[in-house]
């Protein structure tokens, strides 16, 4: 059995990512928790890569910032971030 810091949460949310100094692509996030999320997106990117991330919560203004986040894995179209950065309004 594997155990996580934190528990994940399905959810169905459209996602932005991108590099730091690069453009956005689009994709949609399948569950998340504090530590991180898994986005399924129509292409690979690499590991290991920091990406900045914008999640359009339904029925939020504003989008959830991520500042920094790492790609830990990818298996098909689907693949996992773990947060390095969230903005501290979004914490609570």
């Amino acid at each position: 059995m594997e155990l996580r810091e934190h528990q994940r949460f399905p959810v169905q949310m459209n996602i932005l990512l991108g590099p730091p100094n690069g453009s956005a692509e689009e994709g949609i996030a399948l569950n998340l928790s504090l530590g991180g999320c898994a986005i399924k997106l129509p292409r690979r990117i690499a590991i290991d890569l920091v990406v900045l991330l914008r999640m359009c919560v339904p029925g939020d203004a504003e989008p959830i910032r991520v500042e920094a986040a790492v790609t830990r894995w990818f298996q098909g179209q689907i693949f996992a971030v773990e947060f390095l950065s969230l903005t501290a309004v979004h914490r609570r």
